[in-house]
């Protein structure tokens, strides 16, 4: 994202203005009477025009790149000077000196460059780590308002269960009754199924601390769902380190967690859509966890708001799912990512840090 942010620097436009700019200078040259010395020595300074513009447009490569051709390009009107031996040494010194020119140029501009991309890289950790807590408060907020709800509700669902099912006991021989009753008894559940989530998301169980082989994990989970995506006619596919990759956590909520995106990919994907599970080392300290999917994607205006309470777009989605992944995986000092394309599908990657298993 920062090296697109900055290639507008390489626009070809700017390399077409800088070479048309060389070759005018150097046709100004050949079309001027030999005897104007003082009209090609005017020419002669112009070339630094396009040497400085490059080398600020394409850093140390640009200047010292047209520097040198430049040099190329004026070598030839040196012969005007073959008869004033001191002024044949001051038109190579020139040349030198476009090389000097474009190569500091250039290092200054690269040096700029590079604090730019820093402090683009810098912004955006910023950015991310904003978001972050401003999904914490929001979490903490909903959560505290759950608890209360969830209680105010389970006790009066519990008495539509009961009364439900005693009507369904009492075998009435009317069938709209009788599948009336089915159709409170099976909404009764999945409201509690949602009351039962919104417990778990409001007070979440301590984290307990293991060690945890993520690839291990990762074929508990591929035998968890391949069933699952079997129904669904999802290929499933997976890539997993040779050794095993060890991280500090609970192996209960990372399976969650796991299960959980796994089950969400299939349901977004369509007949023979493949759906890859990756994990991987990415550097000395971290491990990654990649989930990605050909199904139908997420709109752009939505991935803000997808680790949201009760964001959903399913018809009979809770919006509690991603809600609860995004707490655990933050609980095991991780990260989470979606990079998503309607209609090319969804890339989720997770970062945990890895423990050293030689420690202790």
């Amino acid at each position: 994202m920062v090296s697109d942010k900055f290639n507008k620097w390489k626009d070809p436009n700017w390399f077409i203005l800088i070479a048309l700019m060389m070759i005018g200078i150097s046709l100004l040259h050949l079309t001027t009477a030999t005897g104007a010395i003082e009209i090609h020595q005017f020419l002669r300074r112009l070339y630094y025009i396009p040497i400085i513009l490059a080398a600020y447009r394409f850093r140390l490569k640009g200047g010292l790149i047209s520097s040198i051709l430049c040099g190329v390009l004026y070598a030839p009107h040196l012969l005007l000077y073959l008869s004033f031996q001191f002024e044949v040494i001051n038109q190579f010194m020139e040349i030198i000196l476009f090389v000097v020119v474009g190569t500091t140029t250039g290092i200054l501009a690269q040096a700029e460059y590079n604090k730019r991309v820093q402090l683009s890289k810098q912004l955006q950790k910023v950015r991310e780590m904003e978001e972050e807590v401003r999904v914490a408060d929001r979490l903490a907020a909903v959560g505290q308002l759950a608890t209360g709800i969830a209680h105010e509700i389970r006790n009066p669902l519990g008495i539509i269960k009961a009364a439900a099912q005693l009507a369904r006991d009492e075998q009435v021989d009317n069938p709209e009754i009788n599948e009336s009753v089915a159709v409170i008894l099976s909404e009764v559940e999945r409201a509690n199924q949602v009351v039962t989530q919104l417990l778990d998301f409001a007070r979440p169980g301590p984290v307990k601390f293991t060690f945890v082989d993520l690839k291990s994990l990762g074929n508990e989970v591929v035998n968890i769902i391949g069933q699952y995506a079997a129904r669904h006619k999802v290929k499933l596919a997976f890539q997993f380190p040779e050794h095993p990759l060890y991280i500090s956590g609970d192996s209960e909520l990372i399976k969650q967690v796991l299960v959980n995106l796994m089950m969400n990919a299939v349901q977004a994907s369509s007949d023979d859509d493949k759906i890859e599970l990756k994990i991987y080392k990415t550097n000395s300290d971290s491990a990654a966890i990649e989930i990605l999917d050909e199904g139908s994607g997420i709109p752009e205006e939505n991935l803000p708001r997808i680790f949201d309470p009760f964001f959903t777009t399913r018809k009979h989605g809770t919006g509690l799912g991603l809600a609860i992944v995004h707490r655990i995986v933050r609980d095991h000092g991780g990260s989470i990512k979606v990079r998503s394309k309607p209609d090319l599908g969804t890339t989720i990657t997770l970062c945990l840090p890895l423990i050293n298993t030689m420690e202790g």
